[in-house]
Formats: structure tokens, C-alpha cells, sequence
């Protein structure tokens, strides 16, 4: 198009016609011509265009390059583009474009560049692209097209593929011959299926091969070694089995291998580390067996992967069946800065030599069985971030060398045999975000330093010898979100001061001595969902302000001294899936406000109290509930229907003094397995559709009034007696009395 023309691009609000002065000094949009006033180029890529795609775009018929990605142009791509029979290059990509990929495009012989990634386009991928013998570069990733893949067998110039992230499905061609300049391959993240074609091996110049996600099976080719330019494989989450293969050890180039997900089995091979230039070894959720090689020390892990400078230095062998000790050697590993071991049967010691790695940041051995003290040497450790110990047999005390780690975020030491107190030093771990210590042995007070850990969201000491007070300096740690302390011997009463931590949504501290009344600033944990605070010597009344607690969703009180009523405010938490208040010493009624706990599903359990009157009528409109407990009350008057707790499994009314009949909708409920009626003073048939239940007589004993299956049937009621009958016995009865007279008169004669 001549210079005096202009630029046709429909914005949503029609076709514009814009001067190339215009477009360059208003949009920035880039516009090269020629000699002669012919566009060759047009490069509106990140202009914030909208709209759909003028095919008056097809007028510019010496286009040579088209760029409009990074937009928010939508509909579809015009199929007049076409005629466009000199364009080398066009980039779409980035933009709402949806429909169909047009065949059209197939007949640019000149075509040498197609982007389209990141748009909503469907249907297959044109067969005829086989006839753009000059592309170079396919890229098609990000859509929502399906099919199987085009041959490709013309496109002898190609070097670059990438279709990820579709839904293309068949199974992969064995790549022809012609394909010798192949580099790039990224067929990731779609539904692929059958086994890998060996012929891969045949593509000299492929340093990148993508094949992750896809439901690709079989054996990883043995001859991917003649691959001898691959820097980077991947077949991750797929149904690969057998082993991994020792003639992998051939590529010497190779800087990043994932074989994750996968079925594999076997021993990793020693081979493997002459991969000298390896930055990232990936081989979790496997059934590797067999122990770490100790040949893994001559892989530094450093280095720069080509063309993804980020990807940091991995080695990941999580959740296989990897066997013996970890080898010393993994210290020569200095540009690790990802380990993870965990979820393996390792034995033995951590190595005194992982002090060495000073470029991890992440140290994962959760879940194996190793043994013997933590390392002082991890003191060494600046970079660390994430050290992950928890569930081994690790003993000893807390190793002080952890604090002094300057960057630790996360620590986990929970389930070990650790025992002794909490170091001073790590009061200097200011970073923490995650101390979890739970189910060890470790004693003595908790220091009240951790209340200046400014960046703390979770504390788990659950589960040790603690002893005294909680400490108040606990308030001050105003990131925490979790804390938990259960199961230790800590007492005294809970701070009133926890009420600034407003972040908090979990709180328990059941299983101590903690004495003193439930204080009533926890209300003003406004985030709190879970509350548990039973099992301990708890007393007073429960504060009413709890019913403020909108996000609450777990409430736990049971096994304290609790006394007074309970607070009807606790019907507004209408969040709450499961109230505990059992074995404490309420009185009173239940609030009927409880029917307003809608969403409550696990259990309500008021069991061993001494409440009284009647059950509120409304608690059988509680439609999810699944159990409830009213037991060892003093409750009185007639069964609810419970027609309404259509969920309900098991219900304990047992040992109060409901009376009445069992209500026939009872036996309505479906879901009902468990019920409890004992010791009460019910009366009447029991329902005759609880009978398939198979629940036992016991739960209905000591009801003097009830009857029917499975106690003794209930006794008929007495016949009538017809007037005649009754007139024929009345006859006797007058004939036997009148001669019962006349003896009695002769007798006195006698």
C-alpha cells in the first residue's frame, strides 16, 4: 500500500484508517517501507488494540512481516491473510483470537515465522502445513486445538516446535529424516499417548525436548544417546516404566533431565553423573530402589541452563524407594541450591560434610529413618531457607547451629526423638516464618523469644514436655496465623493479651493444665476458624463474645469445668462445622439459637452436662449435621422429629428423661446407623423401620415403657366381649351366687 493510503485496523469501534505519521508519533506503532511507498512491515505488538482483525490486511499485498501480539484483539484470523503470498513472518500471539486456524495459511510458500501461542483457537492444526517448506519456527502453544500432529515431513528448515499446552492427542511420528535442523521440540502438556519413537535419536541438532504431561508409555529409549546436542529432557508425568537408561551418561551437554510421575523402577545408574554439566536432576514420584550413587559428587550442580538462566540447581529424587546411607560425596555438589531426599527408606547419618553445601536453600530428608544428632556443620548453611527433618529417628538435643542459620524461613523437626530445651541461639532466626517441633521431648519452659519472631505465621510445639506458663510475649508475634500447643504441661491461664493476634486463625491448646476462665479478648481474633481448647481445668463461664467469631468453623471446649449457661450468641457463628462443649458443667437449656448453625456438619456434642429441659424442635432442621450427643443430661420432654437431619449417622440421647414415643420419622432417616435412646423414660412401639438398622436392644434398655423389635413385642390389647357373652356370664355368675345363698342359709339350719 502506497504511502499516501493507510494503516486499516478495526479497534472494536470500527475500521480506523491511520497515516503512518500518525501511528508512529500517536501509538508508537512501527511501520517500514520502502523505496517505492510499499509496507513491508507492520508492528503493532503491546498497542492495546482491540477489536477484530480488518481483512483489508490482505491489501498489503508486500507484506513481508506482520506483528500484532500482545493485544486484545478478538474473533478470528482472517482467512484472506492468506493471499498475503509474501509474508515471512507473522506473530498473533498473546491476544482472544478464537475459531479455527485458517487453511489458507498453508499456501505461504515464503512463511518462515508462525506465532500464535496464548489465544483461544480450536479445531486441528491445518495437514497442508506441510507445504510451508520455508518455516523455521512453529509456535502454537497455549491454545485449544486438537487432532493429532500434521506430518511434518517437508519442513526440512524447521528448528523450532512448540505446541504445549493444547489438547492434541494420537501419538508421535517417528520424526522423518528431513527434520535435520530440528532444535526445539516442547509437545508438553497435552494427550499424547503410545511409546516414544526411537527415532528421536536421529535428530543430532535437538537440544531441548519437551514431552511432559501426556500419556506416553513404554521404555525410555536407550538410543536418545545419540542425541549427543540435548542440554534439556524432560518426559515428566507420563507412564514411562522400566529403567532409566545408563547410556543417558553419553550426553555429555545434558543440563537439566526430569523423569518425574513416571512408573520407573530400578537402580538410578552411576552413568549418569558423567553428565558433568547436569544443573537439574528430577526423578521423584518414581520406585527407584537401590542407593544414592556415590558418583554424584563429580556433578558441581552449577552453571547456566541455555536459553532459562532462572532454573534453579535441583537435584530431586522425592517419594521413591532409594535405600542406604546419603553419600558423603553429595558435598562436592556446591551449586546445589534444591535437595530433596524425603519420602525414601535412607538409613544412617546426615553427613557432618552438608555443611559444605553453602549453596542450599532448600534441604529436604523429611520421611526416612535417619538416625543420630542433627549437624552442628549446618551452621554453614547462610543460604538456607527450607530445612525439612520431621519423621525420622533423629535424637539429641536441639542443635543450636540451626539458629545461627541467618536466612532459615521454615524449619521442621517434628516426629523425632529430639529431647533438652530450646537454644538461645535460635532467638537469632528473626526470618522464621514456620517452627514446627511437635511429637519430640523437648522440655522446660517455652522461651519467650519466640513472641519476637516478627515474621512468624506457624508455631507447632504439640505434642512434647513443655512446662509452665504460655507466654505472653506470644502476643507480639502478630504474623502468627497457627499455633498449636497441645498435649504438653503447660498451665496457668491463657493470656487476655492473645486478643491483638488478629491474624490468628488457629488456636489449640488442648491436652495442658491451663486453669482460669476462657478469656474473653479471643473474640477479638477476628480470623480465627479453629478453636480447641479441651482437655484441660478450664473453668467459669464461656464468654458470649465468642458468638462473634464469624469465620469460626471448629469449636472445641470438652473436658473442662466450664459452668452457667450456654451462650445463645453461639448460634450467630454460622460458620461453624463442629461444637464440642461435652464434659463440663453447663446448666441450663439449650439455646434454640443453636438450629441457626446451618452449615454445621460434623458433630454437635453437648453430652455430660447438666442441662436441662426440653431438646429445641428446630435442632431437626440442622440438614448436613452427621452426629449428634445429648447424653448424661438432664433433659426432659418429648423427641424432636429430627425429620430434617437428613445427614444424620448417629444420635446418643441416651441418660436423660425425654419422654414420650420415639417419633416415626426416625426410622425415616436414611443415614442413621448409630442410635442411643437408653435410660430414659420413653414409651410406645418402638418405629418399626428402625428394625433393618440392626441396632441392638442395649440401646433401648431401661425405658420401662417400650416395646417392639428388638426389645419383647408389645402386648395386644384385650378382645371386646359380646353382649351376649357378657349376659350368659351374668346369668352364672347370678345362678352360682343364689346358690352359694341357699347353701350358706342351710348350713345355718344344720
Amino acid at each position: 500500500m502506497a504511502t499516501g493510503g493507510a494503516v486499516v485496523v478495526n479497534d472494536g469501534a470500527g475500521e480506523q484508517r491511520i497515516s503512518p505519521q500518525e501511528a508512529k508519533h500517536r501509538n508508537s506503532l512501527a511501520l517500514q517501507i520502502v523505496d517505492g511507498g510499499l509496507v513491508v512491515a507492520l508492528s503493532l505488538q503491546g498497542a492495546g488494540l482491540q477489536g477484530t482483525i480488518s481483512p483489508a490486511l490482505a491489501n498489503l499485498r508486500f507484506l513481508r512481516s506482520l506483528d500484532l501480539s500482545n493485544n486484545r484483539i478478538s474473533g478470528g484470523i482472517p482467512s484472506l491473510l492468506g493471499n498475503l503470498i509474501n509474508l515471512e513472518y507473522i506473530n498473533l500471539s498473546v491476544n482472544k483470537l478464537t475459531g479455527t486456524i485458517p487453511p489458507s495459511l498453508t499456501s505461504l510458500q515464503n512463511i518462515g515465522y508462525v506465532d500464535l501461542e496464548q489465544n483461544g483457537l480450536s479445531g486441528a492444526i491445518p495437514p497442508g502445513l506441510s507445504n510451508c517448506t520455508s518455516l523455521q519456527v512453529l509456535i502454537l502453544a497455549g491454545n485449544q486445538l486438537s487432532g493429532s500432529i500434521p506430518a511434518l515431513a517437508n519442513l526440512s528448515f524447521l528448528s523450532y516446535l512448540d505446541l504445549s499446552y493444547n489438547n492434541i492427542s494420537g501419538t508421535i511420528s517417528s520424526p522423518d529424516g528431513n527434520l535435520v535442523n530440528i532444535s526445539f521440540i516442547d509437545l508438553s502438556f497435552n494427550m499424547l499417548i503410545g511409546t516414544m519413537p526411537p527415532s528421536f535419536s536421529s535428530l543430532q541438532n535437538l537440544w531441548y525436548l519437551d514431552l511432559e504431561q501426556n500419556g506416553l508409555a513404554g521404555a525410555i529409549p536407550h538410543s536418545l544417546f545419540n542425541c549427543t546436542s540435548l542440554q534439556m529432557l524432560n518426559l515428566a508425568r507420563n507412564q514411562f516404566s522400566g529403567s532409566i537408561p545408563a547410556t543417558l551418561g553419553a550426553l555429555r551437554l545434558l543440563q537439566a533431565l526430569s523423569f518425574s510421575y513416571n512408573h520407573l523402577t530400578g537402580y538410578i545408574p552411576s552413568s549418569l553423573f558423567n553428565c558433568s554439566n547436569l544443573k537439574v536432576l528430577d526423578l521423584p514420584n518414581n520406585t527407584l530402589t537401590g542407593s544414592i550413587p556415590s558418583e554424584i559428587g563429580a556433578v558441581p550442580f552449577t552453571g547456566v541452563l541455555h536459553d532459562l538462566p532462572d532454573l534453579a540447581s535441583t537435584l530431586n529424587l522425592y517419594n521413591n524407594a532409594l535405600q542406604g546411607l546419603i553419600p558423603s560425596s553429595l558435598a562436592n555438589c556446591s551449586g546445589l541450591q534444591y535437595l530433596y531426599l524425603n519420602f525414601n527408606n535412607l538409613t544412617g547419618r546426615i553427613p557432618e560434610s552438608f555443611g559444605e553445601l553453602s549453596s542450599v536453600q532448600y534441604l529436604k530428608l523429611n520421611f526416612n529413618y535417619l538416625t543420630g544428632m542433627v549437624p552442628e556443620s549446618l551452621q554453614n548453611l547462610t543460604a538456607l531457607e527450607f530445612l525439612a527433618l520431621h519423621v525420622n529417628i533423629l535424637s539429641g538435643s536441639f542443635s543450636h547451629a540451626l539458629g545461627l542459620c541467618p536466612n532459615l524461613q521454615s524449619l521442621s523437626l517434628s516426629f523425632n526423638n529430639l529431647s533438652g530445651s530450646l537454644p538461645l541461639s535460635l532467638a537469632n532466626a528473626s526470618n522464621l516464618l514456620f517452627l514446627s517441633l511437635h511429637n519430640n521431648r523437648f522440655t522446660g519452659l517455652l522461651p519467650t523469644y519466640v513472641g519476637g519472631f516478627p515474621k512468624l505465621q506457624l508455631l507447632n510445639i504439640a505434642s512434647n514436655y513443655f512446662s509452665g506458663p504460655v507466654p505472653e510475649a506470644l502476643a507480639n508475634a502478630s504474623a502468627l496465623n497457627a499455633l498449636y500447643m497441645a498435649h504438653n504441661h503447660i498451665s496457668g491461664p491463657i493470656p487476655p493479651a492473645f486478643g491483638s493476634l488478629i491474624n490468628l486463625q488457629g488456636l489449640d491448646l488442648h491436652g495442658n493444665q491451663l486453669s482460669g476462665s476462657v478469656p474473653k479478648e479471643i473474640a477479638k481474633c477476628v480470623s480465627l476458624s479453629w478453636l480447641n481448647l479441651a482437655e484441660n481445668k478450664l473453668q467459669g463461664l464461656l464468654p458470649p463474645q465468642l458468638g462473634n467469631l464469624s469465620f469460626l468453623r471448629y469449636l472445641y471446649l470438652e473436658g473442662n469445668t466450664i459452668t452457667g449457661g450456654i451462650p445463645p450468641s453461639l448460634g450467630k457463628c454460622q460458620r461453624l462445622l463442629d461444637l464440642d462443649l461435652s464434659r463440663n458443667c453447663f446448666t441450663g437449656s439449650i439455646p434454640p439459637s443453636l438450629s441457626n448453625l446451618t452449615a454445621i456438619s460434623l458433630g454437635l456434642n453437648l453430652s455430660h452436662n447438666y442441662l436441662s429441659g426440653p431438646i429445641p424442635n428446630d435442632l431437626s432442621n440442622l440438614q448436613y449435621l452427621q452426629t449428634i450427643d445429648l447424653s448424661a443430661n438432664q433433659l426432659s420432654g418429648s423427641m424432636p422429629s429430627f425429620e430434617g437431619c437428613i445427614a444424620l449417622q448417629a444420635l446418643n440421647l441416651s441418660h436423660n428423661k425425654i419422654a414420650g414415643r420415639i417419633p416415626v420419622s426416625l426410622g425415616h432417616l436414611q443415614n442413621l446407623q448409630s442410635l442411643d435412646l437408653s435410660s430414659n423414660n420413653l414409651s410406645g412401639q418402638i418405629p418399626t423401620d428402625l428394625a433393618p438398622r440392626n441396632i441392638g436392644a442395649s440401646s433401648f434398655a431401661n425405658n420401662p415403657g417400650l416395646c417392639g423389635q428388638p426389645l419383647p413385642g408389645c402386648s395386644a390389647p384385650p378382645k371386646p366381649v359380646s353382649s351376649h357373652v357378657h349376659r350368659t356370664v351374668l346369668i352364672i355368675i347370678s345362678a352360682r351366687e343364689s346358690s352359694e345363698r341357699r347353701g350358706k342359709s342351710l348350713s345355718r339350719l344344720d
